[in-house]
């Protein structure tokens, strides 16, 4: 399977409630996602042979999903 799509990183904040108007305040959980990348993930669990094809930037978050990915398709 080829997988062409993105990769980028998903970020969720959990909290206990909503702030109006300001920040929100809670746990911030930063990790690789994607539509693309995940798809490719989630086949490769499956038991399919995936090749994935995205771009990926130089600066820390690009060189984070660099080794992320391999590691998620184990």
């Amino acid at each position: 399977m080829i997988v062409v799509g993105d990769i980028m990183l998903d970020v969720s904040v959990e909290s206990a409630q909503l702030e109006r108007g300001g920040d929100v305040h809670g746990e911030v959980t930063i990790r690789p996602g994607g539509g693309g990348s995940n798809a490719a993930v989630w086949a490769a669990h499956a038991g399919a042979r995936v090749r994935f094809h995205g771009k990926v930037g130089a600066d820390p978050a690009g060189r984070d999903h660099h080794r992320a990915v391999p590691i998620r398709l184990e």
